[in-house]
């Protein structure tokens, strides 16, 4: 697919990415511009996919098999019984896995590119971090040789800067479960209208806001501030805020977590380490807002940075 439609694809996330914002969300088929453009590019991509996925179709087993990728399984995968028939021990159809595709595209490239800004910012803006986030890059990759997985998995500081660039500035703006049964719950502290014990009902949806939860102060030291060392172990003499279910929702929680966890923290990782060993960076003006208008939320405006090459 990257090979034979990469030019077409780039253009059609385009009119789909400016069709998903948080009007979007509550109004998905409010008759705008930018929803016309989005649909139209959504069926556009089932047809470009559809040749491709009816192709994987007549493989036998043993071919199929030899593919290994994530269109495959999408394509081979069964629904489980679960008692409703409109979905019980069936396939996806070529529709539902072009959706799934889309998902993953949009999983995978705003949060690790928005998600790289901020860090790059945050680091870039504390002189006394940026010497330290340099000097850990040191201190794990020899002067002339390649980064490599094992280099970038023993940067602590790196991890939890990109750790807590997630807290101040989850790229999701809400997060959803649907109950499945109900659910009793308990809360620590009465609630406004005084209960402290309530059910959610089955069928119920759930949200929870990541940017509120990581500003909590009753969780976070300070919460308006970055500081990466709020995620030091105890053992290591840290604060390890953090410990506890659900109070840092970076990637969502529970059984329905981000899958792409530990490979997101890997890129960004790899990203800031090699323009740390590589370059000189200085922030062009101050921190910027989050931008709360789009899905994914990202800086405002256009942050610039000056950048060249650290001596050899």
């Amino acid at each position: 697919m990257r090979e034979n439609l990469f030019a077409e694809v780039s253009h059609l996330y385009h009119d789909l990415d400016k069709g998903i914002t948080p009007l979007s969300f509550f109004f998905p088929n409010l008759p705008t511009a930018n929803h016309k453009k989005r649909d139209n590019a959504r069926v556009r991509m089932v047809e470009l996919f559809g040749p491709v996925i009816r192709a994987r179709r007549l493989l036998t087993p043993e071919e199929a098999a030899k593919n290994g990728d994530i269109l495959q399984v999408f394509i081979d995968m069964v629904y489980k019984k679960t008692g409703d028939e409109s979905v019980d021990g069936k396939g996806n159809t070529d529709d539902q896995i072009v959706g799934l595709l889309i998902a993953l595209l949009f999983a995978g490239q705003h949060t690790s590119s928005i998600t790289s800004t901020w860090t790059t910012l945050f680091v870039h803006h504390d002189k006394s971090l940026l010497s330290r986030a340099r000097a850990e890059v040191a201190a794990h990759v020899p002067k002339d040789a390649e980064l490599t997985y094992e280099h970038v998995s023993k940067m602590d500081l790196l991890h939890n800067c990109v750790k807590e660039t997630l807290r101040m500035h989850p790229p999701l703006i809400m997060l959803m479960r649907k109950a499945k049964v109900d659910i009793a719950v308990t809360a620590d502290k009465p609630a406004p209208d005084g209960r402290d014990s309530w059910t959610i009902p089955k069928g119920d949806i759930v949200f929870t806001s990541p940017a509120v939860a990581g500003r909590l102060e009753e969780v976070w030291t300070k919460p308006a501030a970055f500081d990466p060392d709020r995620f030091v172990k105890a053992a290591d003499g840290g604060r390890e805020e953090d410990k506890g279910p659900f109070k840092h929702l970076g990637f969502g929680g529970g059984m329905h977590g981000c899958l792409g966890q530990q490979f997101g923290y890997l890129q960004v990782k790899v990203i800031l380490a090699t323009m740390l060993r590589l370059y000189d960076v200085e922030p062009l003006g101050a921190l910027p807002e989050p931008d709360y208008e789009a899905m994914v939320v990202g800086p405002k405006g256009s942050p610039m940075v000056k950048f060249k090459l650290r001596p050899v």
